[in-house]
């Protein structure tokens, strides 16, 4: 495809607090201090609130998405400060100046929200006390932390047309093509038909499942609300991908651009972590409902599956913001052929004409860590499950344990 004659990647220079030598290490010691403090602060607050029952409380709930927010919000600037000043590194590429440009506007617009909620929380505490306890559920509080994420699609966007206002000089990227599954003509309607039956089964039935469990009181327990969410990360899930090949083997539509190409990317890599820590969380739940049932109701709270599914999503979203940003920071200039039919990690670097050996070793890590760690607690949370069966004397024990791990297993 025609290029115009202008540079595929931009670097921004960063001019940074001081060019004074002498300076450069007493700044790098002070933000380095104060940085390593908001963390740890931040981090032990939202360790201490979720260890201690005595702190799920509205305010303390709050009070741990500020903390959450306030260690985003540093970590967004703080460390390329820090590298500036320590070794001098003050370049950064027109993606990592979209993302942390994103990501300083976007925790401190939830911030600023976060605070405007705990100030309502102390009205409804001081003006209100007898209601309190029914106005600021748990649920309530949960439904405000969701909510403070509207913001950022806004952001993203104002902060996306701010960076391209700066940078007429470059490229207008090229768009990709989807190599696809197969260029056989008579396989690409068979095909479209075997991906629309099954794309219309997965639709309707987490949708129907979503559905069910919001409308029969009787499945509002912790285990419900897991598979409730994971249905909604697999509708997700298979629509950042599946419409796109249906399109490529009805139409044979296979160029997709570049945004649409990272978008497709990042919601893939999204809602495919989601999955992984979501699934985590229901193996956790499953641990608690056999081993310890005596205290399911007060270790599975309203508050703590709200956090570990909160947990799974901000993990994932983040855990995508890294891939994204790292890949397309690449200088991608070897072919505009994607030979998959979706714009996939490995897929999309292979075009990479740039030294991707970080990169490669990112991915590798980010991924083993994410799938490692929740099948870590599945296996863990099962193994203390099997214990616990073996234990049992009654064959009716044994049924109703293997019961309760139905939903999760299948």
């Amino acid at each position: 495809l025609p290029m115009e004659n202008n540079t595929e990647v931009m670097d921004f220079i960063l001019m940074g607090l001081t060019n004074t030598p002498e300076l450069q290490i007493p700044l790098f010691i002070v933000f380095t201090l104060i940085y390593v403090i908001s963390v740890l602060g931040n981090l032990g607050m939202i360790i201490m609130i979720l260890l201690d029952s005595r702190l799920h409380s509205p305010m303390y709930f709050f009070l741990s998405n500020l903390s959450l927010v306030d260690c985003g919000y540093s970590t967004a600037v703080t460390p390329k400060v820090m590298a500036g000043l320590l070794i001098g590194d003050q370049v950064i590429s027109y993606n990592a100046c979209a993302a942390q440009m994103f990501s300083f506007a976007a925790f401190a617009t939830v911030e600023s929200y976060l605070l405007s909620s705990m100030a309502y929380d102390r009205y409804a505490a001081v003006c209100k006390p007898l209601h309190y306890t029914t106005t600021m559920t748990m649920s309530a509080c949960a439904r405000l932390a969701i909510e403070l994420i509207s913001p950022l699609f806004l952001i993203n966007r104002t902060s996306h047309n701010s960076l391209i206002t700066l940078m007429d000089n470059r490229t207008e990227e090229t768009q990709f093509i989807l190599v696809g599954l197969t260029s056989d003509p008579e396989l690409l309607i068979p095909l479209f038909i075997i991906f629309t039956l099954i794309y219309l089964i997965s639709v309707v039935g987490n949708l129907g499942m979503m559905v069910l469990i919001l409308l029969d009181s009787r499945l509002h327990t912790p285990m419900y609300f897991f598979l409730s969410n994971l249905s909604l990360v697999d509708f997700c899930y298979s629509t950042a991908v599946t419409p796109k090949v249906m399109a490529g083997l009805l139409i044979e539509d296979k160029v997709i651009s570049y945004n649409a190409c990272a978008t497709q990317m990042f919601f893939f890599v999204a809602f495919a972590t989601v999955e992984n820590y979501l699934l985590a969380s229901m193996a956790y739940d499953r641990y608690t409902a056999v081993c310890k049932p005596l205290h399911y109701t007060t270790t599975l709270t309203t508050g703590v599956c709200a956090f570990l599914v909160i947990g799974s999503y901000v993990c994932g979203f983040l855990n995508a913001s890294f891939h994204v940003g790292d890949i397309f920071s690449l200088s991608l200039c070897k072919s505009n052929l994607i030979h998959q039919f979706f714009c996939d990690v490995p897929a999309v670097m292979a075009l990479s004409c740039s030294d991707k050996h970080i990169s490669e070793l990112f991915l590798v890590f980010m991924s083993s860590f994410n799938a490692l760690f929740a099948l870590l607690v599945i296996l863990i949370s099962y193994l203390f499950i099997f214990i616990t069966i073996l234990k049992m004397q009654s064959a009716q024990g044994h049924q109703k344990a293997l019961s309760t791990c139905a939903s999760h297993l299948t």
